[in-house]
């Protein structure tokens, strides 16, 4: 694990072109040849943000998949609402963190996975439910809401994936 590493852009390459095509498809309402034109491949924004959300309240969740390793993809969560639970689920993938504000629980986190871990992204959805689940403490009330958010939103990045991997078997 290190700390402090910068989120970046990265060079595309046929290697997951369909997934990324598929899930910036379920996420982004873009062009379908502007996708394929790219040279870079950008993160894609698989949160449910809008502009009625308080920037600094709000756990952004990225995906950016790798151009080298087939089905393999870094999970990106910035802002996100951290405790020791959520630290051990965690740790169960190869991970960094890039940034950590102890005092208000706050991290932001980089998770390296894969399309066939989709398991793993329903666990970490129910660490983000237990965080605010029925007799819990929280340190910000802003959890409440925070944390059920973003475990929808890696709920549905998992329903996302389940599809595409089923799609992918039903094309071959």
């Amino acid at each position: 694990m290190s700390t402090n590493a910068p989120l970046q852009t990265t060079q595309t390459s046929d290697v997951n072109g369909d997934f990324y095509d598929r899930i910036s498809d379920s996420y982004v309402e873009r062009d379908e040849q502007s996708i394929h034109m790219s040279l870079l491949l950008e993160p894609i924004k698989v949160d449910d943000q809008d502009a009625s959300d308080v920037e600094e309240h709000f756990c952004k969740i990225e995906v950016m998949p790798s151009p080298d390793v087939p089905d393999q993809f870094e999970l990106r969560i910035t802002n996100s609402p951290f405790t020791e639970e959520l630290a051990e689920t965690i740790s169960e993938k190869s991970y960094t963190i890039v940034k950590e504000d102890q005092g208000r629980s706050r991290a932001d986190f980089v998770i390296t996975t894969s399309i066939k871990d989709v398991t793993y992204l329903r666990n970490l959805a129910k660490a983000y439910r237990r965080m605010v689940g029925r007799g819990a403490s929280y340190p910000d009330p802003n959890w409440k809401w925070v944390c059920r958010r973003t475990a929808d939103s890696l709920d549905r990045l998992a329903d996302n994936i389940t599809e595409f991997r089923r799609s992918r078997v039903r094309n071959t």
